[in-house]
C-alpha cells in the first residue's frame, strides 16, 4: 500500500474465510452475531495507532439469516483504514523488516463449547484434526510457509512518509 501526500490515507479490504467444522449446520441472525463471532485485530509494529477494522455486513443478510452448513467455508470482509506508515520503505523482498501491521483474526464459538479451539486463531501451524472434521485436512491460517502450508505472520507494508 502507497500512501502520499495526495492520498495520505486508504482503506484495504481484508477477507477472513471461515469454516464450519461441526456436525451441524450454524445460524448467523444477525450483523451483530457475526461481529461476535469473527473478530480482526490489527497490531501496529511501530508509533502509528492500530487502525480498527469495520465489519461488512453481507447483503444477504438483511433479508434473511446467513446458514453455514457442515464443511463449507465462508468468507467475512473487513474494511481496515490506514492513515500511518511506520517505516515508510518498502520490505525487502522476503523480509518483514519493513512492514507496519500485523493482522490476527479470533473465532468466537457458535454458541456452544467448540470442540477444536485450537484452530480458532489465525495466523498458526496446521492443527491436527479432531472429532467432527471428517475429511478436512487443515493446512494452518496465514501467510504461506512452504508448499500448501501456512501459519507465517500476516503483515501489510505501507509505503509512504510516516504520519500523514
Amino acid at each position: 500500500m502507497r500512501l502520499t501526500a495526495k492520498k495520505p490515507s486508504s482503506s484495504i479490504k481484508v477477507t477472513v474465510r471461515i469454516q464450519n467444522r461441526g456436525g451441524r449446520e450454524e445460524r448467523i441472525p444477525t450483523i451483530d452475531a457475526l461481529a461476535t463471532l469473527v473478530d480482526l485485530q490489527i497490531e501496529s509494529l511501530g508509533a502509528c495507532a492500530s487502525p480498527t477494522p469495520t465489519l461488512r455486513a453481507p447483503g444477504s443478510l438483511s433479508k434473511k439469516p446467513l446458514v453455514l452448513k457442515p464443511k463449507r467455508s465462508m468468507s467475512v470482509r473487513f474494511d481496515v483504514p490506514i492513515g500511518c506508515a511506520n517505516d515508510p520503505a518498502k520490505s525487502p523482498k522476503g523480509e518483514s523488516s519493513a512492514h507496519d501491521y500485523g493482522f490476527v483474526a479470533q473465532l468466537g464459538a457458535f454458541g456452544g463449547a467448540d470442540s477444536q479451539p485450537l484452530d480458532d486463531v489465525c495466523p498458526r501451524p496446521a492443527v491436527p484434526a479432531t472429532g467432527g472434521t471428517g475429511a478436512i485436512r487443515d493446512r494452518g491460517c496465514g501467510a504461506p510457509l512452504g508448499k500448501k502450508e501456512f501459519g507465517g505472520p500476516v503483515l501489510i507494508d505501507v509505503v509512504g512518509s510516516g504520519t500523514m
